[in-house]
């Protein structure tokens, strides 16, 4: 992982060109230059992640990015300037702005719009409450909605979101920008049902700014296990090895993903797949993540420790015809680059209540966007685990399709 700093102050003169990636902040600028970003990721726990100290300053093509909790020492500034000259070009943020003529702030967006459940096969309108600090632009990028108005003025707005006619059992994911003189993204999730009745605008939507800039998670309880620590009685697993979960078909069985860093904070989501005969699912629901966090029998559950993925499983919940559940991760963003080359030292741990029973390490995972850590399987009436940690290039969507789920 690249220091941005670094790569400044090497270059002692002229202007400073990012190689494509990620790089740690924060960064201050102490000369008049252009700096490149080639659409790497500038990020840094708290802001200000870029300083500008100099006039003549150029930014372009880059992406300045808060990672850690906001506190109340630390505004969530992604770029500071003390110069009103400075140029930004192409530039995404997730935090505010500061010193910059005609870009006011606080901006208060949610980070998550969540749709719920709404009815499939037919048309669908919501409508939301949006606080601008100023004017902006709204740039739709997801297929199958339009959004009015497309530009939001100073103070509240409401924006009115319709669906077209989607399928049945149908997740739909995607992401809007609101874009003043840099871009900001609104991700939009929910899912299409059979028996709902149709939404029209009749409701103002539930939505959450979320504090750090980690996956896009609605809130869900959270788990307790215990610290990762060197510890010789727990044994490691070997990919192909199994486990036995004998006896402990009714207790709290948990399987977290731990990992030691990732370049620019880069974000790691859990799924579990409940897969029938045929080693499909009998329907969407039966996908377990941050926008469907639990099971109705509550037999898996999904949850967040520190900001890493943690499935709950309680095994003897589960309906006879669930043969397997499947737990899978996968890199959160849409650039190829975005992948598993990013996760330094990915960690499987499996617990049942708070007693660590073994640990995975699924490494050797570059290009790949998304992994088959572990199976929970019946065998013979008895409960095991199989840790896998096949990696796949094409990511969740080609899990989902795989293990029959319909992804937009």
């Amino acid at each position: 992982m690249e220091n941005a700093q670094e790569l400044y102050e090497k270059t002692a003169s002229g202007n400073l060109t990012l190689p494509p990636g990620e790089h740690r902040g924060p960064l201050t600028i102490r000369r008049p230059c252009v700096v490149d970003g080639s659409a790497s990721t500038l990020f840094a726990a708290q802001g200000p992640v870029l300083l500008v100290q100099s006039s003549g300053v150029t930014v372009k093509n880059l992406r300045v990015e808060i990672t850690g909790p906001l506190t109340e020492q630390g505004a969530p500034i992604a770029i500071r300037t003390d110069f009103p000259d400075t140029k930004l070009e192409a530039v995404e943020v997730n935090g505010d702005l500061q010193g910059f003529p005609g870009e006011p702030a606080p901006w208060k967006l949610p980070t998550l719009i969540s749709l719920g459940e709404f009815a499939a096969n037919t048309a669908n309108s919501f409508s939301i409450e949006l606080e601008a600090p100023g004017e902006a632009n709204v740039i739709n990028e997801i297929r199958d909605i339009r959004v009015e108005p497309m530009r939001l003025k100073r103070g509240i707005n409401t924006l009115y979101i319709e669906t077209d006619s989607i399928r049945e059992n149908t997740i739909l994911y995607g992401e809007l920008l609101i874009r003043s003189s840099v871009t900001r993204r609104l991700h939009v999730t929910g899912k299409s049902q059979a028996g709902v009745a149709p939404q029209q605008a009749a409701r103002r939507l539930v939505s959450e700014t979320v504090a750090d800039a980690g996956p896009v998670q609605v809130d869900t309880p959270r788990e307790a296990v215990p610290p990762l620590v060197t510890d010789s009685n727990v044994p490691f697993m070997q990919r192909g090895q199994r486990f036995s979960l004998q006896g402990m078909e009714t207790a709290v069985v948990k399987l977290l993903m731990e990992y030691a860093s990732a370049q620019r904070g880069l974000s790691v989501d859990g799924y579990a797949f409940l897969l029938q005969a045929g080693g499909k699912v009998a329907g969407d629901g039966d996908l377990i993540f941050f926008g469907n966090n639990a099971a109705p029998d509550q037999a898996i559950r999904y949850s967040t420790v520190n900001g890493m993925p943690l499935m709950i499983a309680e095994l003897a919940k589960l309906p006879p015809a669930v043969e397997k559940v499947t737990v899978c991760y996968a890199v959160y963003g849409d650039q190829p680059q975005e992948n598993f080359s990013l996760v330094q030292n990915p960690l499987v741990r499996l617990f049942a209540g708070e007693k660590e029973l073994c640990r995975f390490r699924p490494d050797g995972l570059t290009a790949e966007k998304a992994v088959v850590a572990a199976e929970f399987y019946r065998y013979k009436g008895e409960w095991k685990i199989n840790f896998i940690g096949a990696g796949y290039q094409g990511g969740l969507k080609q899990l989902c399709t795989g293990y029959g789920v319909n992804v937009q």
